[in-house]
C-alpha cells in the first residue's frame, strides 16, 4: 500500500481509493532500536497474537519448573524480566504479580511460587515516564506493594535466553517480556522529514504538520506542539 497524497488517492492490493481527507491509524509495530539479539531472545506483547503466546509461554514455564530437579533452572522458569516500564510494562507486572498471588498458587501446589521474581526494568528514573508524576508515584507504589522489583535507571545490555546482563547486574531468567519502545508502521507516501521518531508529526488536531487534509491517529500520530496535544485538542474540539 502506498499513498499519493498530490493526487488524493491510496493505492491498495483492491485497487486505487480516492479521498478528500485521509485519516491513518495504522498503530506502531514493536521497536527494538536495531538489536537483533534482542528481537530474537525476547517476548513482545504489541498484537494479540504476541499476548497468546505470553500466555502460553508462562504455564509452559511452570510446566517445566514443575519436572525438573534442577533448583537454578527452576528458578530461571519461574523469574520474570519486563523491560520497559511504560503502560504496557507497567500493566504486565501487576497482572504477573496477580498470577503469583490468585491463581499459580492453585494451579501449581507442588511448587513454592512465592520465588518468582518479577523484575521490571526501566531506563529512566521512574515508571510511567509519559504520564503525571502522582499517576507515576502511585503506580511504583502500588506494584512495589504488589511485590514487584523496580529497576529505575537501569538499562538492559545483552541477553542470551538465561541471563539477562544490565548496568544494574545480572537476572537469571528464561523470560524476558519487551515493551522497551514501538516504532509507527511505515507508509511508502506519507512525509517523516519532521519526525524524530519515525512517527506522522500532527499538530494539536492530529493533522499533518506537511501534509494539509492528512490526519494521524494513535501510535502513528507524534505531536510536536507542546501547547496542544495530539489527541486531546482533537477530541474536545469533536465534542464540542
Amino acid at each position: 500500500m502506498n499513498v499519493e497524497h498530490d493526487l488524493k488517492r491510496v493505492n491498495t492490493s483492491i485497487g486505487i481509493v480516492g479521498y478528500d481527507h485521509l485519516v491513518v491509524a495504522l498503530g506502531a509495530t514493536n521497536n527494538f532500536f536495531g538489536n537483533e539479539q534482542f528481537k530474537k531472545m525476547t517476548v513482545p506483547m504489541k498484537s494479540l497474537t504476541e499476548s497468546l503466546d505470553l500466555r502460553s509461554l508462562i504455564l509452559q514455564n511452570f510446566e517445566d519448573a514443575l519436572n525438573t530437579t534442577d533448583i537454578e533452572e527452576q528458578n530461571r522458569l519461574m523469574n520474570f524480566v519486563i523491560v520497559g516500564a511504560g503502560a504496557t510494562g507497567v500493566e504486565l507486572a501487576g497482572a504477573l504479580s496477580e498470577l503469583k498471588q490468585r491463581i499459580l498458587p492453585k494451579d501449581y501446589p507442588d511448587l513454592d511460587v512465592r520465588r518468582m521474581q518479577i523484575h521490571l526494568v526501566e531506563g529512566s528514573d521512574r515508571v510511567l515516564a509519559a504520564m503525571s508524576s502522582n499517576a507515576s508515584k502511585k503506580s511504583a507504589k502500588f506494584l512495589k506493594k504488589m511485590g514487584v522489583n523496580i529497576w529505575l535507571d537501569t538499562r538492559v545490555q545483552s541477553y542470551d535466553g538465561k541471563t539477562v546482563v544490565t548496568d544494574s547486574g545480572l537476572f537469571e531468567t528464561r523470560s524476558v517480556i519487551w515493551s522497551a519502545g514501538v516504532k509507527a508502521i511505515q507508509i511508502e507516501g506519507i512525509d517523516l522529514k519532521k519526525s524524530v521518531t519515525g512517527r506522522i508529526p500532527v499538530d494539536g488536531f492530529n493533522e499533518s504538520l506537511s501534509q494539509k487534509e492528512l490526519y494521524a491517529l494513535g501510535d502513528i500520530a507524534e505531536t510536536l506542539d507542546a501547547d496542544h496535544p495530539s489527541g486531546y485538542a482533537m477530541l474536545a474540539s469533536v465534542a464540542g
